[in-house]
């Protein structure tokens, strides 16, 4: 790098914790395991939903209706958890691209990624609430009214 910018030296010399990472063939090796990684996560992943869903036609007329709804509903929730996995997933992957790609904007892309990749705990429990039946139903319930019993005492007779 200090070939490349040579005016920058004197103001990097000056920081306590600075490290240069520059494109090497190790860092190559990473990113193309990495990926490949994910490719066969993701293979995994829609051979085991395809799988699932074979597996809940075949037993469709041996269980009654409800019970069937029930198991569908309970896999599709899975599969929407599942898919928010992917904020966990596509932000390293999005910054490793940034970083191969000596992008202008890296630091405000990284910064926008890392926020992505917080969000991920309240984007699954919005996603659990709004997938799972019980949960749903729980959220939406109409409040119940507490009706107040005013007691009145007149003599030795009470009315409420």
């Amino acid at each position: 790098m200090f070939q490349t910018y040579p005016k920058l030296i004197s103001g990097f010399s000056s920081l306590p914790n600075f490290a240069i990472y520059t494109l090497n063939p190790w860092f190559l090796l990473m990113a193309g395991v990495a990926i490949i990684g994910g490719l066969f996560c993701g293979a995994v992943f829609t051979l085991s939903t395809i799988d699932m869903f074979r597996m809940l036609k075949s037993v469709e007329s041996k269980i009654s209706t409800t019970n069937y709804k029930r198991h569908r509903a309970a896999v599709k929730s899975l599969l929407a958890q599942f898919s928010v996995t992917s904020l966990c997933l596509a932000p390293p992957f999005l910054f490793v691209l940034v970083i191969m790609s000596n992008f202008r904007y890296a630091q405000v892309t990284v910064q926008f990624l890392l926020t992505v990749f917080a969000s991920h705990s309240s984007v699954n429990a919005v996603v659990l609430v709004i997938t799972t039946p019980p949960y749903r139903n729980y959220v939406l319930r109409k409040p119940i009214r507490s009706q107040m019993v005013i007691k009145v005492s007149v003599g030795a007779n009470s009315v409420f």
